[in-house]
């Protein structure tokens, strides 16, 4: 008898034992996805409603975010020594520059990704890694970038990857000064829609200023004049100018894009980085 009472007190206690959860894992957080990776398009808003002269077209993509976490370790002191003797215009070089980019002779801000999540978006742009793979943040990227745009789930996907002007992702107005354009250093392939955007605050950057990234099959430099940078003709309350572009500057992104009334299915591609650099590519 006492056996049978026995087994029957240790199977209420296991059976309650496996049952009970802690409150403080009912409902938490996660990645629906299940690949680790959290969205960086956290913060944006809706545009403004478009005014009646626009183009016709209607709830433009939200502006690229330079909040998302930074790929590079602070500096050693050893390593900005190495500063000294560098090319003034020289904003980021892959082969010196796992620090982040340089400006104004100091390392200042990191490498980003940005993308769709923050409107039920699915799309990704990851760095390569050369040891981890494909990851959201690398310290030992390899110059290559994976885009994965999915208009099946957001009708404007884009994905993103960048630089901030400063360490903090925030406005860097004074970093232009008198200069005229930027040298990029790339490969292109694949499919979507690509391009060069000065990346804003977000409080009126939808509307951002960016060139289209031609594909090209092998590395090598293409100046990006400033002058030629240009708007989608979404209208409404976005930036109005080039100058106002500048002034509310966090940075540099290279976007991917594929519009749902262009693309159908998943738009992968792969974009090599190797230098950037102001004004000239010589």
């Amino acid at each position: 008898m006492a056996k049978y009472l026995f087994a029957a007190i240790f199977s209420a206690v296991l059976y309650l034992g496996c049952t009970a959860i802690p409150d403080d894992l009912k409902n938490s957080p996660g990645d629906p996805q299940g690949n680790g990776i959290s969205s960086s398009s956290e913060g944006n808003v809706e545009p403004p409603p478009l005014s009646s002269s626009s183009a016709g077209n209607v709830n433009p993509p939200p502006p690229i975010s330079s909040s998302a976490s930074n790929v590079n370790p602070p500096p050693s002191s050893s390593s900005v020594d190495m500063l000294q003797n560098r090319n003034a215009n020289l904003i980021w070089n892959l082969t010196e520059d796992n620090l982040g980019i340089v400006i104004n002779g100091e390392y200042a801000g990191g490498w980003f990704v940005s993308d769709d999540g923050g409107e039920d978006g699915n799309s990704r742009a990851l760095f390569k890694d050369a040891v981890f793979g494909l990851a959201a943040t690398a310290q030992n990227w390899t110059g290559e970038v994976q885009y994965t745009i999915r208009p099946s789930f957001y009708e404007y996907a884009y994905s993103a990857v960048g630089f901030s002007w400063r360490k903090d992702g925030s406005v860097a107005a004074n970093v232009w000064g008198s200069h005229t354009g930027l040298c990029v250093e790339y490969s292109l392939s694949g499919n979507g829609d690509y391009y060069i955007v000065i990346a804003t605050n977000g409080s009126k950057g939808w509307n951002e200023y960016r060139k289209p990234l031609d594909k090209k099959s092998s590395i090598g430099k293409v100046l990006f004049s400033f002058s030629s940078f240009a708007q989608d003709d979404w209208g409404g309350e976005g930036v109005k100018s080039l100058a106002e572009a500048k002034a509310i500057s966090t940075g540099i992104s290279f976007k991917g894009e594929a519009h749902s009334l262009k693309y159908t299915g998943d738009q992968t591609g792969i974009i090599n980085l190797r230098s950037i650099r102001w004004d000239s590519c010589n």
